[in-house]
């Protein structure tokens, strides 16, 4: 590790031969997932350092009790709940976007564009139903990448693949949804989006087409102003990523590399 108190042989060995044999090492001084949250920081780093005991109290500031019915708790300001999963960080997330359609906000969901190893769509009925059940995979199985994308203008985001390091676009960065750009040929449908909880529902605008961009704005901007855009404000283009395992067909899924930022998992 670049910080922290580990001095054994194992760790100096490590180290030495990580910056011997690699021609070019790229070190990420600052931390851009907590970059405005110093506390925050400091829990993280006892916890690698294994004096968490220190910082219980803090922790327990942060525990947020759901309801009777065990339902998941909307989001309120800049607030972002830390989940130990992927399903419960999920679950948060789409809670919350579902209340903000039912309050009015345009909410968009943005299905992956998936294809098989050589670009083929995946058109056979057969096929279609394996379609949806992999369209139900976490983003830790598909290199960060949402298949079913939920946002909308103003939702915080986070980035989670690197897009320009050097302009601190990077994994972990944060932000706010400035804007969305689809194709022109996009067209949209309503569906109904149920939460994971079994109690809330709301209608959301379907996507045909992946966007082609994503803009976020971001605090403390390390990147130029791009032409005809806010300062801060950076265009987040969709990638594409090949040979994911799903335990029946490798699939190629094109998307945006961000997330809803309501939950996280720490």
């Amino acid at each position: 590790p670049l910080y922290g108190s580990s001095r054994s042989a194992e760790a100096v060995l490590g180290r030495f031969i990580f910056q011997e044999f690699f021609d070019t090492v790229v070190i990420l001084r600052e931390n851009m997932r907590q970059n405005n949250d110093i506390e925050h920081q400091n829990v993280l780093q006892s916890m690698r350092d294994g004096s968490l005991q220190n910082h219980v109290d803090v922790l327990k500031q942060r525990v947020i009790k759901g309801g009777g019915d065990g339902a998941l708790r909307p989001n309120r300001g800049d607030i972002v709940t830390l989940y130990v999963d992927n399903k419960t960080k999920a679950a948060h997330n789409l809670l919350t976007a579902i209340n903000l359609a039912r309050a009015g906000v345009r909410v968009y969901r943005c299905p992956a564009f998936i294809t098989d190893k050589d670009g083929n769509e995946f058109k056979q009925e057969r096929e279609q139903r394996w379609l949806q059940q992999v369209r139900t995979l976490p983003d830790n199985k598909t290199e960060r990448l949402s298949l079913n994308l939920d946002i909308a203008v103003g939702m915080p985001a986070l980035i989670v693949q690197n897009v320009a390091v050097s302009s601190a676009l990077c994994n972990g960065t944060r932000g706010r949804i400035w804007g969305i750009g689809f194709p022109p040929e996009t067209t949209f449908k309503k569906i109904k989006v149920d939460a994971m909880d079994g109690y809330s529902a709301a209608t959301f605008e379907e996507a045909s087409h992946v966007p082609k961009y994503v803009f976020i704005k971001v605090k403390d901007p390390k990147f130029r102003r791009f032409p005809g855009l806010p300062r801060g404000v950076a265009p987040i283009p969709a990638t594409t990523v090949h040979d994911i395992k799903t335990g029946v067909y490798p699939i190629t899924v094109t998307q945006v590399p961000i997330t809803t930022c309501f939950a996280m998992t720490g």
